[in-house]
C-alpha cells in the first residue's frame, strides 16, 4: 500500500513535467536566510512565524523579504492542514504584495525514511486586488541521523500558476540539505535549491543555497 501511494504522488508531481524543447536558460545564483519560530499547542497543533531575506543578482541585490505567521492541525492519522499568510516586501523599492496559503500534508513511513507529500494553494494580492493564484505540490523524503544529530532530506516541487497573462505549469524546484539541532529547540539547516521556469520564452534557473535557523518552545 505504502508503494502504491509513493507512485501516486510521484506521478502528481511530475505530472506537468512534459517534454519540452530546449530554450535558452538566464541563470543566477541567490542566497536565501531565514529565522523561524514555532510553538505546539493543542497537543497535536503549531504555530509558527518566519523572517526570511533573499539575495537575487549572483547574490548582490535583496530579492524580496518577508514576514510570514501560520498554523497548523493534525485533523487525521498522517494528515495536517494549514493555513499562513505572507507580506512580502519586494526588491529594493519594497513593492508590497499579501498572500495566504492553505496547506495540505499527507505523511508516512518508508522503510527508514520519512516520505511527505504537500499540496499548497496560494492566492496573492497587491493594494488589496488580486493578481495570481499557484497550486504547489511538493514530495519530501527524509532520514534521521541520532547519533550525529542531523537529519538530511530532499525535496521535489512543482508549481501551477493563473493569472491574467499566464495558465500553465511555471516552475519546479528541487532541493537538498541537511538539518540539525545545535542546541537544545534550536536547529539550522542548510540547503542546495535548483529551481527553473517552465513555459517560458527565456526561462530562469536559479541556483540557491538556504540557511535556516529555527527555534522551538
Amino acid at each position: 500500500m505504502k508503494n502504491f501511494i509513493t507512485v501516486v504522488l510521484c506521478l502528481i508531481l511530475f505530472s506537468g513535467l512534459k517534454a519540452q524543447e530546449e530554450k535558452p536558460l538566464r541563470i543566477d545564483q541567490e542566497f536565501w536566510m531565514s529565522f523561524g519560530l514555532e510553538k505546539s499547542i493543542l497537543k497535536k497543533g503549531v504555530v509558527f512565524a518566519e523572517w526570511a531575506r533573499r539575495f537575487e543578482d549572483h547574490r548582490t541585490y535583496v530579492k524580496n523579504t518577508f514576514v510570514e505567521f501560520g498554523a497548523e492541525y493534525e485533523v487525521l492519522q498522517n494528515v495536517d492542514f494549514g493555513i499562513s499568510f505572507r507580506r512580502v516586501d519586494r526588491g529594493e523599492e519594497k513593492e508590497q504584495r499579501d498572500r495566504l496559503s492553505l496547506i495540505a500534508k499527507y505523511k508516512i513511513k518508508l522503510y527508514n525514511f520519512n516520505l511527505s507529500y504537500r499540496l499548497k494553494g496560494e492566492r496573492t494580492w497587491e493594494d488589496f486586488n488580486p493578481t495570481t493564484n499557484r497550486i504547489r505540490n511538493r514530495i519530501m523524503l527524509k532520514s534521521k541521523w541520532d547519533q550525529l544529530y542531523c537529519s538530511p532530506f530532499v525535496s521535489a516541487e512543482i508549481f501551477y500558476t493563473k493569472n491574467e497573462e499566464f495558465d500553465a505549469w511555471s516552475r519546479y524546484r528541487y532541493k537538498a540539505g541537511i538539518a540539525g539541532e545545535i542546541l537544545k529547540n534550536h536547529s539550522l539547516s542548510v540547503a542546495f535549491i535548483l529551481q527553473k521556469d517552465l513555459n517560458e520564452r527565456k526561462p530562469m534557473q536559479d541556483e540557491v543555497w538556504s540557511v535556516a535557523y529555527q527555534l522551538k518552545f
